[in-house]
């Protein structure tokens, strides 16, 4: 497309030679050229971007979603990361004490609330009870490591601590233009038909709960295993999902539907970090981006600590990473997902990050 120089350029070339002279700048003809030039370049910049967004490989937004639509894809929207708060007291209480829906508490630093999602109790003579909960927002901010969520903002009458004994997972950012364009091109591609694998996975998919599927089985007994965003879906979610294929599975075929069981890596490492890079936010970069390779991760996907290796260098915190004896590739069955585990990283050196 033509700058706005070249345009200019161009209407002034062709009024010198229709009129025989060229016009002043700051002249009233000259001043409406350039206002006329501008506005034919908005038209062509709008064409230009509409042009964009008519294409699958190009389009963007709301667009991109429209046309997807158009294939019977949607959006996935954000999720909220998911976990057990423990709620306890220091000694064996002697009445019973309730934690109601919707309690808030937060990490130490207060940058993430959640909320608990039913209501618990902690009976006469124990000292602390579980209670599901949920990120106040939606999103990968919610993904915290263990005992992180420290702080009660709404404290419950007599209990006195509350923290998280494992990570929350499952939080996740709306879909990305990129990973959704990824999804149709590949729906295109291998489009689903009565019966085959693309069929299963795409029924699957149009669960948001449900960010990828192993298929696995034979033609006439089919197994299907789901995943969420770094995490095992929820009973409710395999059960939804399991009604929906039942209903359009082609006839005298069977379909088991279940969550895939999660397999723990532990990654242990030795960073190299750029000279004075040594630092508490080099540590929080290499272990967000750790948690961020795993949550990418499908049911199914073997874990390769080469492209680990690439998203912590593609991080730009660190210059090189050496793997230890205990961290190694792992080959990952159909009903399995790989999660990350225990992080240990220590500097070129010896010194803990």
């Amino acid at each position: 497309m033509e700058s706005y120089e070249q345009l200019t350029g161009r209407m002034y070339r062709s009024f010198e030679e229709l009129a025989g002279y060229s016009p002043d700048d700051a002249s009233d003809l000259g001043i409406r050229m350039k206002v006329l030039a501008g506005e034919v370049y908005s038209a062509l910049a709008s064409l230009e971007y509409l042009k964009g967004q008519l294409s699958l490989s190009t389009a963007s937004g709301a667009q991109l979603t429209a046309l997807a639509a158009e294939y019977g894809l949607t959006r996935k929207p954000a999720q909220k990361a998911q976990g057990v708060l423990r709620f306890s007291i220091g000694e064996d209480g002697w009445y019973s004490i309730t934690i109601p829906r919707g309690s808030v508490c937060t990490t130490a630093d207060g940058a993430v609330n959640f909320v608990t999602t039913q209501e618990a109790v902690l009976a006469a003579g124990s000292r602390y009870v579980l209670a599901p909960a949920a990120a106040e927002q939606a999103g990968r901010a919610g993904n915290v490591r263990a005992g992180t969520v420290v702080v009660l903002v709404s404290q419950p009458v007599g209990i006195e601590q509350v923290t998280n004994l494992e990570a929350f997972s499952g939080g996740a950012e709306e879909e990305s233009d990129e990973h959704l364009r990824g999804r149709l091109l590949k729906l295109l591609r291998d489009p689903p038909r009565s019966a085959n694998a693309a069929f299963y996975r795409e029924l699957c998919l149009r669960n948001p709960a449900v960010a990828s599927v192993s298929v696995g089985g034979t033609v006439a007994r089919v197994a299907l295993y789901l995943a969420g965003q770094g995490k095992a879906p929820d009973a409710a979610v395999v059960e939804s999902v399991r009604e929906a294929v039942q209903k359009e599975a082609p006839v005298g075929v069977t379909v088991a539907v279940q969550a895939v069981a999660l397999k723990k890596i532990p990654v242990s490492a030795e960073l190299t970090a750029y000279p004075g890079w040594q630092t508490d936010e080099t540590k929080k970069a290499c272990e967000a981006c750790t948690q961020d390779f795993f949550h990418a991760l499908g049911a199914g996907e073997n874990f390769y600590t080469a492209r680990l290796a690439a998203a912590l260098l593609g991080s730009g915190k660190i210059v090189n990473c050496t793997f230890s004896a205990a961290t190694a590739d792992v080959a990952v069955a159909a009903g399995e997902l790989a999660v990350c585990g225990d992080i240990r990283y220590t500097w070129k050196g010896g010194a803990d990050v």
